[in-house]
């Protein structure tokens, strides 16, 4: 659906423009969609939850208030360079959707705004801001709009001081804003090489050849659950060909305590709904270092015998019983 918008735009994308990008028929994307908008509701909220994984933890771990803004808008734009097709998607395509998406982006903008007047680290000797939280908001929005569609590809990093004083200017006053505004846009490393078994056993989980099916099951049906979450345990055991449905539950019951997923499930009917997994941030990174390593893919797509696997091997090929 992201993709799809970027070339026709939000306002004119069909059913069939994304079964195109995705490869599938009409009729499976009508068994997990309604229709065209839940299916760019259902895009729109996974953009948001991508982003917001990535620039909560940044703001949150600032001791200040003026701290956390500076540090959240440099998480969100390097998110925002980073996928691009998401970042105009969430700032660019959703204006041209329908009414239904507009509500949706105002009431983001707003509570936003909320969160950013009522965190208890913000200084309260300056009096009212002039303007209104959202309004604020609004105009980083707005900001981000103009250099993306005006500069598709061009990085929106270096917005950070003008961003950052943005916010501030009405909370902290122009002193403050100008020194932000002044300061350099941080440098945004090229993530350094890992070693992919590193990565692998940072997950604190020994992976066995049935994990990594499930982890790749995960990955490949991602938004194929009910109302375009992700896949329920049924759906898990059928793509990673393990038929005990006590042995899936129980190991996403361990891949969610370390952390790799999570369920999106959420119960507001008062009756019991098929549960909802996908992969958080680090979840990803595994199953992403699995997918780019050869040596793995090979172990995962013709694992040896036990007498055949190398010494301190990260994954095991299945045995009888396990």
């Amino acid at each position: 659906m992201a993709a799809a918008c970027g070339e026709v735009g939000a306002g004119r994308v069909t059913v069939t423009h994304v079964v195109s990008h995705a490869g599938v028929s009409r009729r499976t994307f009508y068994e997990v969609f309604k229709d065209r908008e839940e299916c760019l509701m259902a895009a729109l909220q996974e953009a948001l939850r991508r982003g917001s994984e990535r620039v909560l933890p940044a703001y949150q771990a600032q001791k200040t208030w003026r701290g956390a803004v500076r540090a959240g808008i440099e998480e969100l734009l390097g998110f925002l360079d980073e996928d691009r097709t998401l970042s105009r998607l969430l700032i660019v395509d959703s204006l041209a959707a329908g009414p239904r998406v507009q509500t949706w982006r105002a009431k983001t903008i707003e509570k936003v705004g909320e969160a950013i007047v009522s965190d208890g680290r913000m200084p309260r000797t300056v009096g009212e801001p002039a303007l209104g939280a959202s309004s604020v908001v609004a105009g980083v929005l707005a900001a981000l709009h103009t250099r993306l569609a005006a500069q598709p590809e061009a990085p929106v990093s270096p917005l950070a001081g003008e961003l950052t004083a943005m916010v501030l200017l009405p909370y902290l006053g122009r002193g403050a804003a100008v020194r932000e505004a002044q300061r350099k846009a941080p440098r945004r490393r090229a993530p350094a090489a890992v070693d992919q078994r590193d990565l692998l056993a940072s997950s604190q989980l020994r992976l066995t050849y049935r994990t990594v099916r499930v982890l790749a099951a995960i990955a490949e049906l991602e938004g194929s659950g009910r109302r375009g979450c992700g896949p329920s345990n049924r759906q898990i055991a059928e793509a990673s060909g393990i038929t005990d449905q006590g042995q899936v539950s129980k190991m996403l019951a361990r891949l969610a305590s370390s952390g790799l997923i999570s369920n999106r499930h959420r119960d507001v009917t008062g009756r019991r709904e098929p549960n909802a997994w996908t992969l958080t941030t680090a979840g990803t990174q595994v199953e992403r270092a699995i997918a780019n390593s050869s040596e793995l893919r090979g172990e995962v797509a013709s694992p040896r015998k036990p007498s055949q696997r190398p010494r301190g091997s990260a994954l095991r090929g299945p045995s009888s019983g396990r």
